[in-house]
């Protein structure tokens, strides 16, 4: 067999590490010093593939260099379940994603962008469970549809994207086994950036009596399945947690980072099917305001990290019969 002669980043690795490299399971190559600017090269993805075949997690997001080449040297692992690459924007695109049919087990993955045409692609891998998309660029329900038909498909997050709107929401139904949705720093106003008339709907989104332009909240109702819903760093305001609320098989919401207020509170304490509550640097909760959710009977975690609550609101949060974890 022609020896492989490792480059002096792999083989120091490989000095350093405790591990046995042929038993190593996950890799991050952020662990390997390979930070943005100073990628990983495709001669050395191929030297950790042919010395790691085990692999079954691989962490590209500190690579932003890596292509479809590199990609499709990582598809070799025959173990390969879990892979991440949202941040190499190199390696988003259809010839990318084509390549992930070679990775049979592959079970999460993690991608610089969704289109229709990457859902159709992804689709071949029956076994995904889980997508984590960098940005959404104008999916339609017929990319949706593609990715419905994945038996086991269960979990969407979605980091960063101002393209969501009702269509997209409303398109979410067709993912039928859908349990958990992150949507984090999204923009829900309905608000393309573009012409005049799009900027003055954005204004009538954020004018007190204009429901229809969070219309798409109501067609999360009809997917069934899902239990978690995680917004984290997106604006939310009290009318879409109206909307929200009336989503009756939350039990998990997320609303870190999302200047949730006391009004806020009022229309969360209608969800009284919550067992988990999230709301990390809400800095508009008061004390008094937390006194709203002494309805929700069924809570059993909140998260309040950052939120300026005193003691005596704690006192609130005490009173609730099943919660067990306050994390502060």
């Amino acid at each position: 067999m022609k020896e492989i002669h490792l480059s002096p980043r792999i083989h120091n690795w490989f000095e350093d590490t405790k591990e046995d490299p042929k038993e190593l399971k996950n890799l991050s190559f952020s662990q390997l010093g390979f930070e943005k600017g100073n990628g990983v090269t495709n001669k050395e993805l191929t030297q950790i593939v042919r010395f790691c075949p085990k692999l079954t997690s691989v962490d590209l997001d500190s690579s932003s260099n890596v292509g479809s080449a590199g990609i499709s040297r990582l598809c070799k692992l025959e173990n390969l379940k879990e892979l991440r690459f949202s941040h190499c924007k190199h390696a988003g695109g259809y010839w990318t994603l084509r390549k992930l049919k070679n990775a049979t087990e592959l079970e999460s993955i993690s991608v610089p962008r969704l289109t229709d045409l990457n859902c159709s692609t992804l689709s071949s891998n029956r076994q995904l469970q889980k997508i984590t998309a960098g940005k959404i660029h104008y999916v339609t329900s017929r990319g949706w549809k593609k990715l419905g038909r994945l038996p086991n498909f269960t979990n969407l997050e979605v980091e960063d994207s101002s393209h969501i709107d009702d269509e997209n929401l409303k398109d979410l139904i067709y993912l039928k086994n859908l349990k958990s949705l992150k949507l984090a720093h999204c923009d829900f106003s309905g608000y393309r950036s573009g012409s005049a008339f799009a900027r003055m709907l954005h204004l009538c989104a954020n004018t007190p009596g204009r429901p229809w332009m969070h219309k798409g909240w109501r067609f999360l109702e009809k997917c069934k399945s899902l239990q978690a819903l995680d917004l984290y760093g997106s604006e939310i305001r009290a009318l879409d947690l109206s909307y929200i609320a009336k989503i009756p098989q939350i039990t998990d919401l997320g609303l870190d980072l999302c200047n949730v207020d006391d009004k806020g509170l009022v229309e969360i304490a209608k969800m009284q099917q919550l067992k988990k509550l999230h709301l990390r640097q809400s800095l508009h909760i008061s004390d008094n305001g937390l006194t709203a959710l002494h309805s929700l009977k069924n809570l059993e975690m909140i998260d309040i990290r950052g939120c300026r609550i005193s003691q005596q609101g704690l006192k609130h949060l005490e009173k609730l019969p099943k919660l067990k974890e306050i994390i502060q």
